[in-house]
């Protein structure tokens, strides 16, 4: 009888620690409600204004380096953004702390259509961040940012969408700098992207600490921009290496480029066909006091 009372309490206490270990489990592998968050990318409505012809010092209002950067290692770690449905502009900026840079910045519209894309190789990207400001249709858009450096050396990126009423205002100021601006013409090549169209170089005024550049093939072809911009410091001595491309007329490309030392040339070279020409602009964007007749801008 002993035994028989001893052999029901034990199956009794087993069959409920069995119970409660299954509800244990079974909990733990609930679904859980997902909590909603916005993930929005704005900018405030900061004042804004481009810089024209250099006649004095200036402290530059877009591209700001005073942006939340996320840091992500080499050895082709990504981030992706999704922009906004009703945004028509992202402005991005890429640097590192002051180790080589390379990076390729793309533009989804869907799985398959790449509107954007740029691969940049830097010496020194803390010494020469690149920063820019990408028109885009609306409609669902991803930015992919890939770090394909190696892994030792990080990347840092800020990305931002301004409001509607901001880009707004960058879409009049862009305007109005292009129309207003010189004006290079580029054809392109019999071969494309294989060997190459026209060249054009612009040499940098020493004063000069960084010079922005508008790529824009409206009422020329309306097709979209390819080419290779290098910045040169000495005979063809490339410092910075970006390789470019965008999709369409109406999207212009306005970029800025860190042009420190002396003896800078930006070089750009189409690799588009020779039917879809191109018109960049390239002016000054941060400078110092025009002292000498030398240090102008030409």
């Amino acid at each position: 009888q002993r035994l028989l009372t001893f052999l029901t309490t034990t199956m009794k206490v087993f069959s409920a620690i069995t119970a409660f270990c299954l509800f244990s489990n079974a909990a733990a592998f609930t679904v859980k409600t997902p909590r909603s968050s916005s993930t929005a990318l704005r900018m405030s409505d900061a004042q804004l204004g481009f810089p024209g012809a250099p006649t004095g010092g200036n402290e530059p209002e877009v591209f700001s380096l005073d942006l939340p950067f996320q840091r992500f290692e080499g050895g082709d770690t990504l981030r992706t953004w999704k922009m906004p449905q009703d945004g028509e502009r992202v402005e991005y900026v890429v640097k590192t702390n002051g180790r080589p840079m390379k990076a390729k910045i793309e533009l989804w519209q869907g799985p398959i259509r790449k509107t954007h894309e740029l691969t940049i190789d830097m010496q020194d990207g803390d010494k020469t961040p690149f920063r820019a400001i990408l028109k885009y249709k609306k409609g669902p858009q991803v930015l992919k940012i890939s770090n394909i450096g190696p892994y030792e050396f990080p990347l840092m990126a800020a990305v931002h969408v301004p409001t509607n009423e901001r880009a707004e205002k960058l879409r009049k100021m862009t305007e109005d700098l292009f129309e207003k601006s010189p004006k290079e013409f580029v054809q392109g090549g019999p071969g494309g992207s294989t060997k190459g169209g026209a060249i054009r170089t612009f040499p940098i005024p020493n004063n000069v600490k960084s010079a922005q550049m508008i790529v824009w093939s409206k009422e020329v072809s309306g097709k979209g921009s390819k080419a290779l911009i290098e910045v040169l410091q000495g005979p063809n001595n490339p410092k910075q290496v970006l390789d470019f491309s965008v999709a369409g007329g109406s999207q212009p490309y306005h970029c800025v480029f860190a042009t420190p030392g002396e003896g800078v040339t930006i070089r750009f070279t189409s690799k588009q066909f020779l039917e879809f020409p191109t018109r960049i602009v390239v002016l000054p964007y941060e400078y110092e006091e025009v002292t000498t007749s030398d240090t102008l801008w030409m």
